[in-house]
């Protein structure tokens, strides 16, 4: 943090001597967008996003429907935006527009708000971040075990229905939610402490890429291992399944060998043969 305020009060005093210097110098800008820049200037950060003009050059807010909506927008982005490079940013209420272009060239509206420099970092928000790296997947639950199968009395009875088990719960792994990172766009050419500045930035975005890719090869690794856990509970519910089924056939088997052995001692017994009658 401290070496990315130093770097803006280097920007800022290589700008105060082009200053003195060259009054016509234009003010150098740090572009995290072709339509959003920064400029370090007096000891604070100001921070601009561009309105392109539309159809015959008719005059446009961007996604706003007026200036101070703009302007409301830039003092809760520029904060946010700075945070993740390890500096605090206090808007104003200095905020003003001028007709200019974007990095591309395209002409239109820039509108602007200074942004006073904090000597600590504002505590980070308690609420859930969007990247948010996500939780790992729950461990899929057991099926339940097939009930035993239903016992046959000596007598004959009617034919047993098996419930079958029931099915293994569905469970699905949420996905993941990377954090956006800025995409620099190539700054004009400026001294070595902008151009420092710049670098300091640059290799802040790459770590923010870095961390990101980490985060989704372990959420990667999750699905995996979740997905593991899946097909051998799918594969254990299979078995019992099948022997629940064995089971059932041999009840079965068992009931139609009884009931023909009882219409054997049944016919017998109208036969004349009465051992074969009841007792």
């Amino acid at each position: 943090m401290n070496r990315s305020r130093m770097m803006l009060a280097v920007a800022a005093v290589w700008l105060s001597l082009g200053a003195a210097t060259a009054a016509t110098a234009a003010p150098v800008r740090f572009y995290q967008g072709e339509d959003s820049w920064y400029v370090v200037s007096g000891g604070a950060v100001v921070y601009s996003l561009f309105a392109p003009d539309g159809a015959d050059g008719v005059r446009t807010y961007g996604q706003d429907p007026d200036a101070p909506a703009v302007f409301t927008r830039i003092k809760a982005q520029a904060p946010k935006s700075f945070r993740r490079l390890a500096v605090g940013l206090e808007p104003t209420e200095d905020c003003s527009e001028e007709r200019t272009s974007n990095a591309a060239g395209v002409a239109g509206w820039s509108f602007s708000c200074r942004c006073t420099i904090l000597a600590d970092l504002p505590p980070a928000p308690t609420t859930t971040p969007a990247n948010a790296v996500a939780a790992k997947p729950s461990t899929p639950a057991k099926p339940a075990t097939p009930p035993p199968p239903v016992a046959v009395a000596t007598a004959p009875v009617a034919k047993p229905v098996a419930t079958p088990p029931a099915a293994p719960p569905r469970v699905t792994a949420s996905a993941p939610v990377v954090a956006s990172t800025a995409v620099a766009v190539q700054a004009p050419p400026a001294a070595d402490g902008a151009q420092a500045l710049n670098a300091d930035i640059i290799a802040r975005n790459e770590g923010v890429e870095a961390r990101n890719r980490a985060a989704q090869a372990k959420y990667d690794a999750q699905v995996a291992e979740f997905e593991r856990q899946k097909k051998a509970s799918q594969d254990a519910y299979a078995a019992q399944v099948k022997a629940h089924e064995a089971e059932v056939a041999e009840v079965e088997r068992r009931r139609l060998k009884e009931l023909a052995d009882w219409q054997a001692r049944v016919k017998a017994c109208q036969s004349g043969d009465r051992s074969q009658c009841a007792q």
